[in-house]
């Protein structure tokens, strides 16, 4: 049936809705700005020193050891305010790759001078490795860090002053210790927005589902509908012994009416045909709503199916959302506009209303239901007005844009 085709698109227009402020995006954006700042807050600090420890190396390291270590990072944190997820990881790959090649080209620059204390690209390993966090699975972010901390380890037992404090076993242990809380605690906020943005998936998938199941029950209402106001009509009137001649006529009415079930579903009705199936969407929902429809001089008029079958979900939706959430002395009216190639519906109560800015995650009945269900179709808007103590108002339009 129709609704069971619409569930997916449902479900893939408000996730498109969302992806940009998906909990991951976030907080993987977040991470690679911590990243940003911290090197740049180290590379103040570590200044006088790399100055000092220029003389211990090739020019070619200093220069480039820069280059590898800074620059990326730096332009990480400007791409998180404007690039895709998919760009922010690739310039972290940049950024962790590049510490742990300047750390390793070390000893083919160092000149044997002698430190006065511990170089200073050993201070910033645990950036690199929150930096392969947000880039690669766990088990590579921490074999960044090993990777980061332990030739830097190496390096200050190796270069620096007999004077220098502590062995290499306890400075190892210490550093490793240090940045590996750093990166897991990445890990562990990159996989929490995952989790969140994968229930979140599940929920509207539900949602969506829902959706479809109630627009399959206004079609059997429809079919119901027909059941009784024709067949058994009819049945009626043979029972009653009615002129044969109009008994005859309502047969093969109610005949044609069974006909058109078993045919597949027209893609286009008109301006009649679209009032009474919002009549009937509402009605399935609560009979004593009031509809107002207003469609002068359309009855001729042909729309396609499409916008009309989805309004018909989206409305009963909105008028169930009302009944469940506006309070149980709360009245609703559905006013319904139709026009050449443009369809209008509004669903106003006065009930107790609710910030919109604050809707809790597990309701779903407009954001899925109602907005992505008419914001899937090409022309489809829908505003939802609410604020405490001043009811709600939902407005569904529809413009044929061919």
């Amino acid at each position: 049936m129709v609704a069971d085709t619409e569930t997916a698109e449902i479900a893939a227009v408000v996730g498109a809705e969302f992806e940009g402020d998906s909990a991951y995006s976030r907080i993987v954006r977040l991470l690679a700005r911590l990243v940003a700042v911290g090197y740049v807050v180290y590379l103040a600090l570590l200044a006088p020193r790399m100055v000092e420890q220029s003389t211990a190396t090739a020019a070619w390291w200093m220069f480039g050891s820069v280059l590898l270590v800074f620059v990326p990072p730096i332009m990480l944190g400007g791409l998180t305010f404007r690039g895709r997820d998919r760009m922010v990881r690739r310039l972290a790959t940049i950024t962790a790759v590049g510490y742990v090649v300047a750390v390793m080209a070390w000893p083919l620059a160092w000149n044997g001078t002698v430190l006065a204390t511990y170089t200073w690209i050993s201070a910033i390993p645990g950036l690199a490795g929150i930096a392969a966090a947000i880039a690669w699975r766990p088990q590579w972010a921490f074999a960044v860090v090993i990777a980061a901390v332990v030739p830097v380890q190496l390096i200050n037992q190796r270069c620096c002053a007999p004077d220098y404090p502590g062995s290499f076993v306890p400075n190892l242990l210490f550093a490793l210790s240090f940045c590996v809380m750093f990166s897991a605690a990445a890990v562990m906020a990159i996989r929490t927005g995952q989790l969140r943005d994968r229930t979140r998936a599940s929920a509207y998938a539900a949602a969506a589902a829902a959706a479809a199941e109630q627009a399959r029950h206004v079609q059997r209402a429809r079919y119901n509908g027909l059941l009784h106001d024709w067949v058994m009509a009819s049945l009626l009137a043979v029972g009653r012994r009615i002129d044969r001649d109009e008994v005859r006529r309502q047969a093969r009415m109610t005949l044609s009416k069974l006909a058109e079930l078993q045919q597949p579903e027209m893609d286009f009705c008109d301006g009649r045909e679209v009032g009474a199936h919002l009549r009937s969407a509402v009605a399935a929902v609560d009979a004593r709503v009031a509809v107002d429809v207003h469609a002068t001089g359309v009855d001729d008029v042909i729309f396609p199916a499409e916008p009309v079958r989805v309004f018909g979900a989206a409305v009963s939706e909105a008028v169930r959302n009302s009944i469940q959430h506006a309070g149980a002395h709360a009245s609703r009216s559905v006013t319904v506009v139709v026009g050449v190639g443009r369809l209008d519906v509004e669903v106003v109560d006065d009930g107790v209303g609710f910030d919109t800015s604050k809707v809790a995650p597990h309701r779903l009945g407009i954001a899925v239901s109602v907005v992505g269900r008419v914001r899937q179709l090409s022309g489809g808007g829908v505003e939802v007005s609410s604020s405490p103590g001043a009811g709600t108002r939902i407005s569904m339009r529809w413009q044929d844009d061919s």
